[in-house]
């Protein structure tokens, strides 16, 4: 009756309640697991206290047998409960764009109790284990109204910084497809041993378009550059040569005896 009772209540106030936040059924693994522990120490419960009898040898037994299940199931059980973490604290949703660990970027295109399954800017399939996505960084870039970006640009040193910061910044008001608000800006970073370095800071709404956006942003600093003559670095090698002997030969020293 204890057992039953136990049963009820957890189907009742945790296993519908998870149901109903998640908006998915709970993976029968999990569900048959939780039943069969509890109706297993109801059974260890008879025999120990109605009948009486020693269940030392049966708890060795079912521990032993129950240590080989898990681990011909360990990855499986990993990742559902991987699975159940991700349903309930939800780090991302359909529909959204994320970058999970070392993986490529991507939509999320299903989250279900083993696997999170993206498709990639390339247009392929990716799915990863749950349990690999519980324990990696997930960049979410959906979960915002907006995201920068924030390109770098190299020019020659020679050009003052703030001409060339006036001109970047007055042609990305011209760039369709980030905001205006807040304002896109350029920053001088830093000059380095063959560049000074810019780092142009645009504001946008819509991850999909990220490198469209990006393209859109580099043709029109480009050309506006080019109007004013103002070139940018391009990173240069130094290279000796010399006139040598065709054939080389190793001519050992010899001491000479006075």
């Amino acid at each position: 009756m204890s057992a039953i009772f136990v049963h009820i209540t957890a189907d009742h106030f945790l296993w519908q309640e998870l149901e109903n936040k998640t908006s998915r059924p709970i993976p029968r693994l999990a569900y048959n697991m939780w039943i069969f522990i509890i109706y297993a120490l109801a059974v260890f419960g008879i025999i120990g206290f109605v009948f009486e009898r020693p269940i030392t040898s049966l708890l060795a037994t079912s521990g032993v047998v129950a240590i080989i299940i898990g681990l011909a199931i360990q990855m499986n059980l990993s990742n559902v409960f991987s699975g159940l973490a991700i349903h309930i604290e939800r780090p991302f949703q359909v529909n959204d764009w994320v970058k999970i660990g070392t993986y490529e970027e991507g939509i999320i295109e299903d989250i279900n109790w083993r696997a999170t399954k993206l498709r990639t800017r390339t247009g392929c399939s990716l799915t990863i284990p749950n349990s690999i996505v519980g324990s990696t960084d997930i960049f979410n870039f959906s979960n915002k109204e907006n995201f920068w970006l924030c390109p770098k640009i190299y020019i020659d040193p020679r050009y003052p910084s703030q001409q060339v910061r006036k001109i970047i910044d007055t042609t990305l008001l011209s760039v369709d497809g980030i905001l205006k608000e807040p304002v896109p800006m350029t920053t001088f970073k830093e000059v380095n041993d063959w560049a000074a370095v810019y780092l142009v800071c645009v504001c946008s709404d819509d991850y999909s378009n990220k490198y469209i956006i990006l393209q859109e942003v580099w043709e029109k600093i480009w050309d506006a550059l080019e109007q004013v003559g103002i070139k940018p670095a391009i990173s240069r090698q130094e290279l000796y040569t010399f006139a040598g002997d065709k054939y080389r030969k190793f001519v050992p020293l010899v001491n000479k005896v006075s």
